[in-house]
């Protein structure tokens, strides 16, 4: 096979499963696609662990539920190297022996990079795992294998990791600790959605959760993530007060656009940048801060919105939109039903309602970052707007920080 194809080829393998592909001449890697790109050298400690057949596909299955496969391409100096994917959810025991395995090609100051890098590869069961690398071998070397020639006199997985595989189900599905992070960052999300907060979801940092396995192939596995998602954003888009028959009729189109995804790729380019998420943000947003037909006053608004956390004036803000304090506040009292000092309070009471919940930030800290000219003002006039005072606030709403 022509090598310069096989290079384009890896890219669209890699969107297509969510796995990494690896193109080694020797022992080098001349060529890689990786869903999250590590740049620690965590595939050379693998490839001891592969079959030295030089002609025919072979697979390694790790202890701690990774897959990976290794293709020659026959006749030249070049193997393909496939994974790793998960054949489940893993544990913080798995990740923990994997960086051990690791050492010394993994330093303790790139843990976090391979545990990122790991949970961003695909959940893909043992049975599904085999028929890619049959199909890869066969159009790379013009073979046709099946399965069972690539598992030899193996019939079932090791028993050992089949019991593992069961137990870390077991682990993800009712265990509470590892599903602290992803039910904060669920929250975080829907908070904004209600709270029609575009700004602050746009800052949300790329974030993988771990969900338990979903279903029994990759594909079905993020579609149902999906599912879950939308309808987290819709209710909460409801809270923000979309009208629900909206809000329900955006769900099902949404659905109908995730059951129509043939692969992993178009899961994630469907929800890129949570394009999904976002919309039902966007439509509340709309709602609770709506623009007028003055571009003047929409000006404004957008101003103030980029810079609430200041200690705005009239005159600050009338000046950067032209127009004079007056006439000002007169026009945005008359088209919004709300005056300037009340719609900066509102934004400002947002955001500290999502530092409040999300973060570890004292009330002192957060005044401050707000511009309030107190702490004691900022409590004053959180309480009249919410009906809590700041803590009270806290201590009903505070979750889990997202690190």
């Amino acid at each position: 096979m022509n090598i310069e194809t096989l290079e384009k080829l890896l890219p669209m393998q890699k969107d297509l499963f969510h796995i990494p592909f690896y193109l080694y001449k020797h022992n080098i890697c001349i060529k890689k696609a990786e869903p999250f790109t590590l740049d620690c050298p965590y595939m050379e400690s693998c490839l001891p662990a592969f079959s030295s057949n030089k002609d025919k596909p072979s697979y390694y299955f790790s202890k701690d539920l990774l897959l990976f496969g290794r293709i020659p391409v026959v006749g030249t100096d070049y193997t393909l190297i496939v994974g790793p994917a998960r054949a489940s959810a893993l544990t913080a025991m798995n990740i923990h022996n994997i960086l051990i395995g690791s050492y010394p090609y993994i330093k303790a100051d790139q843990a976090e990079e391979l545990t990122h890098y790991l949970n961003n590869c695909a959940i893909i069961s043992f049975e599904m795992f085999l028929p890619i690398l049959c199909s890869l071998h066969g159009f790379i070397n013009d073979e046709i294998l099946s399965s069972e020639d690539l598992l030899g006199n193996i019939s079932e997985i090791d028993d050992s990791i089949r019991s593992q595989m069961i137990e870390t189900d077991k682990t993800h599905t009712y265990e509470e600790q590892p599903r602290h992070s992803s039910i904060d960052f669920e929250a975080r999300i829907m908070f904004y959605i209600s709270q029609g907060m575009c700004e602050q979801f746009h800052m949300l940092p790329s974030y993988h959760h771990e969900m338990g396995s979903l279903a029994q192939t990759s594909l079905r596995h993020y579609q149902n993530a999906l599912i879950i998602l939308n309808t987290l954003s819709q209710r909460a888009a409801i809270l923000g007060g979309l009208n629900p028959e909206t809000a329900y009729q955006l769900g099902e189109i949404y659905i109908q656009k995730i059951e129509a995804c043939k692969n992993i790729n178009d899961v994630m380019s469907l929800n890129k940048d949570y394009a999904i998420c976002m919309d039902y943000c966007e439509r509340v947003a709309a709602i609770r801060y709506p623009k007028t037909n003055n571009a003047k006053i929409n000006a404004a608004m957008h101003y103030i919105q980029e810079n609430y956390t200041r200690q705005l004036t009239v005159g600050e803000i009338a000046k950067e939109v032209e127009l004079t304090p007056e006439y000002l506040s007169s026009q945005f009292h008359k088209l919004t039903g709300t005056t300037l000092p009340s719609y900066i309070t509102k934004l400002k009471i947002a955001e500290a309602k999502n530092l409040l919940r999300f973060t570890d930030m004292s009330l002192a800290e957060i005044s401050e970052y707000l511009s309030f000219s107190s702490q004691s003002y900022f409590q004053s006039v959180f309480k009249k707007e919410t009906g809590d005072t700041p803590n009270e606030y806290r201590r009903l709403n505070k979750l889990l920080v997202v690190k």
